[in-house]
């Protein structure tokens, strides 16, 4: 049964008021001559005042359903915010287990909202210092102030994130909980590492750091009221919404289907550059460039036909600071009970400076490829010159000093047999000697790339054969006297050569084979051998060393490297680059 309201006892009253005048009116009929006139007054006044009394109760009840209407369609507002928030939002009853999680702070720890029910906060922020604990349960923090707190997920990975808290009050004031807003910075806490794994890499060249800061979100969850104090509850639940809107440092912005600004907040004014009296009711057309303009109409719409939540990078126009930032808006639509489009949600996030350092740091792998390709190049130099002196000098020396013994050794005859046999012995010294410097030679600038890449990866097989006894093969397609430039092909010849010795130290292989296909356009080496395979792990030593280099020496051409490797079954490297023949061919290197 239901309890009984002020308004049912109130009509149940008036309605036995109603009663008792039409019993007495019709009693008054029947027998008028017998009642005195006051007596009929007074019945009349009672009937009136009963009429009244169901008028007032009547415009009660009407007033109450729209103000419990304006609440419920509030709540649905600050739902859908919390809903589409980019912030974790954490509330905790007062033993500090969860009693309401949102999507996005399901999202951050990896598991689902249900799970989170009953969990105490200790079981994910566990790893930080308990006096920070105790004073985010108790929402003892001072208004403003953030903490940089470690978290672990679902699957034991480790996260980051910005919190702060506040404490949450019941309708007669007494605390009930507390607040927390979490601002996942896992991504940010990565990049940094990287940056700085870089910034060491390249002895502190890069001194840009890539920021992405994402200030901490307050939204509350009106708590609903009875409802005598329905109307009380909805100006407060108002009240906090503006609140938490104007407080976001990030911007927020509404609109309505035909994309007229109907919300700002400040965040958002000082992202355009406009105050919200300015476009209030419009959609700013004149306060925007005509192509960032269409381009804004155009998302709105395909937001509105996805249904769904669209995060967008666009250009906006700031008239204080008369140019352009690049940010990132995450826009939500809303849609009535019947279907149609009633608002759009929208969040942005300045990224201009995160575009500027993602610039940066690629201009800086850029230079320091560049680098690394001049100093391979120097290098190359460097070996052909010291090839060059070691034929010049010391083998003209040696074949000087060999002519000089053979003409000894030939004088000597049969007069002094010990000195002719301990000229042979120099002799033989020399000539292993003169092996030796070719060795040399070949090993630092083959004279064979003079003859092109085929003919160099030929002799360097065959040399690869006799010295580890491993059978190799060359097969050449397409055009076969093309002519590439000289610094491509000592890339290539070196690129080889690389594999080759990973092959020998690693592989134990008894066969490898090396494929060549020379086109106009693009040329491609395929290397496989029939060795064990990468074994579980050599991959990341092989990244750091021989596959790094070989890989490089690949980037600095453009070029694509894949690797196919099957425990048992060998490794295939698989090389594609641009050919870049041409008359250059022969320059001087």
């Amino acid at each position: 049964m239901k309890p009984w309201t002020v308004e049912s006892l109130s009509l149940a009253g008036a309605g036995v008021v109603l009663a008792l005048a039409a019993a007495v009116a019709v009693a008054a009929v029947s027998q008028l001559r017998h009642i005195p006139f006051d007596v009929l007054a007074l019945v009349a006044a009672m009937a009136a005042i009963s009429v009244a009394v169901l008028l007032r109760i009547r415009r009660l009840t009407l007033s109450r359903n729209r103000t419990h209407a304006l609440l419920l369609e509030s709540q649905g507002v600050v739902r859908h915010l919390v809903e589409t928030a980019h912030e974790g939002i954490w509330q905790l009853n007062l033993d500090g287990k969860a009693r309401f999680a949102n999507q996005r702070l399901a999202q951050m720890f990896g598991c689902s909202r249900q799970a989170l029910h009953e969990r105490p906060m200790g079981e994910f922020l566990g790893e930080n210092p308990p006096q920070l604990l105790a004073t985010l349960r108790d929402g003892s923090t001072p208004a403003g102030s953030t903490h940089d707190l470690c978290y672990r997920r679902g699957d034991g990975r480790r996260g980051w994130a910005i919190a702060s808290s506040r404490p949450l009050f019941d309708g007669d004031g007494a605390r009930s909980g507390t607040l927390l807003m979490l601002t996942d910075i896992t991504e940010r806490k990565e990049a940094e590492t990287q940056l700085a794994e870089v910034q060491r890499g390249l002895e502190a060249r890069i001194k840009l750091r890539t920021t992405e800061l994402i200030r901490s979100n307050e939204q509350l969850r009106a708590e609903v009221g009875s409802r005598q104090a329905a109307q009380r509850a909805l100006a407060l639940s108002e009240q906090r919404l503006q609140e938490i809107i104007s407080t976001m440092p990030v911007a927020l912005f509404l609109k309505d289907p035909t994309s007229r600004i109907v919300l700002m907040n400040k965040a958002a004014e000082e992202q355009w550059g406009m105050s919200f009296a300015e476009v209030a009711g419009t959609r700013a057309s004149a306060s925007f460039p005509p192509e960032q303009m269409a381009k804004f109409l155009a998302d709105d719409q395909a937001v509105f036909a996805g249904r769904t939540l669209q995060v967008i990078e666009e250009e906006v126009w700031n008239a204080v600071r008369n140019t352009s930032r690049q940010v990132q808006t995450f826009k939500k639509p809303i849609f009535g009970i019947d279907g149609k489009p009633q608002s759009l949600i929208c969040m942005s996030i300045d990224i201009t400076e995160r575009k500027l350092a993602e610039d940066q740091l690629q201009s800086s792998y850029r230079r320091l490829r560049q680098l690394t390709e001049h100093l391979e190049t120097i290098k190359e130099e460097e070996r052909r010159r010291i090839a060059l002196d070691i034929h010049d000098d010391l083998g003209q020396n040696l074949m000087a000093l060999k002519i000089d013994v053979e003409m000894l050794h030939a004088r000597t005859g049969e007069r002094h047999p010990q000195l002719r046999k301990r000229v042979g012995h120099v002799l033989d010294t020399i000539d292993a000697t003169i092996r030796a410097v070719r060795e040399i030679i070949n090993d630092l600038h083959p004279s064979t790339l003079e003859l092109g890449l085929p003919a160099a990866l030929e002799w360097m097989l065959e040399q690869f054969e006799q010295r580890s006894g491993i059978a190799c093969s060359l097969k050449v397609s397409g055009d076969p006297s093309l002519r590439l430039e000289i610094r491509r092909t000592t890339a290539i010849f070196r690129i080889v050569q690389e594999t080759l010795v990973n092959i020998l130290r690693h592989a134990e292989a008894s066969q490898v084979e090396v494929c060549l296909r020379l086109q106009d356009d693009q040329l491609a080496i395929l290397i496989a051998d029939d060795g064990i395979g990468m074994q579980p792990g050599d991959a990341g030593k092989a990244a750091a060393f021989g596959l790094r280099g070989i890989k490089e020496r690949i980037d600095a051409f453009g070029g694509e490297l894949l690797i196919d490797s099957r425990r048992g079954n060998g490794t295939t490297l698989s090389i594609v680059m641009p050919a870049g023949a041409g008359t250059s061919a022969m320059a001087p290197g």
